[in-house]
């Protein structure tokens, strides 16, 4: 069946292993993630890294490893297929080449892999437009507190929190500003929509672009400069 790029990033078929060392040997053609051309790495901090996930009209990914837990936010979408490591393509069917690729956009997911429970597989890009994601890998322990080991197996424009992420879309109106904000964690702000949000940090103002790493406890506010609404995805690493 052809399916929308974004709906292969959920199909978690989980692959055991004893970790990733043990994952590339078993499939020496596989790469880590960041490793992956259509992967780039963008940011790094702490224990966090962000990628840009890009592929171009009727490119395919090498084969490459999901092994950490990860959130998604949608910024294009675009008809693929997908052969996980020691499978066949998916065939592609009619029934999603009339889909509408933008009913996903802006939206997050979340898929909780790891060493024992990873994903090998290639992504091939079929369609007429590139898909691009930006994706936040959490490298870290998560927050112990919370018993929520889960992922987000749907694309959703909702609020949802687990152990590794906090999500939370953000809409503000037409020419207006938010009071001083603080985020507790590490946090990603993502424009997915390109709308045209000042961000003020420590009395610093800039123009949101795509996405923008925030701090801790670092003193934010946002303003939305445009006639219509603004659409932000916040996500807190945990």
């Amino acid at each position: 069946m052809m399916i929308s790029a974004l709906l292969l990033l959920l199909l978690v078929i989980p692959i055991p292993v004893d970790a990733q060392e043990s994952t590339q040997t078993k499939y020496p053609e596989a790469v880590a993630i960041f490793e992956e051309p259509f992967h780039q790495p963008v940011y790094e901090q702490n224990l966090f890294k962000i990628l840009d996930v890009h592929v171009p009209a009727l490119a395919t990914t090498k084969f490459h490893i999901h092994a950490e837990p990860v959130h998604y936010v949608l910024f294009q979408d675009s008809l693929s297929i997908e052969q996980l490591a020691g499978g066949e393509w998916s065939t592609p069917g009619a029934d999603e080449s009339n889909a509408d690729l933008t009913r996903y956009l802006g939206m997050s997911s979340a898929d909780i892999y790891s060493a024992e429970n990873a994903k090998v597989h290639r992504v091939r890009n079929i369609g007429q437009q590139p898909f691009r994601i930006l994706a936040i890998i959490n490298q870290g322990p998560g927050a112990t507190h919370d018993g929520n080991v889960l992922g987000q197996s749907d694309w959703t424009g909702e609020p949802f929190e687990n152990r590794w992420f906090k999500s939370s879309p953000m809409e503000l109106v037409a020419h207006s500003s938010t009071e001083d904000m603080q985020v507790a964690n590490d946090a990603v702000l993502f424009n997915p929509f390109g709308d045209n949000v000042q961000i003020e940090v420590n009395g610093r103002s800039n123009r949101l672009q795509d996405w923008m790493a925030i701090q801790r406890d670092m003193n934010l506010k946002l303003t939305n400069n445009d006639d219509e609404p603004a659409r932000l995805v916040l996500v807190e690493i945990r």
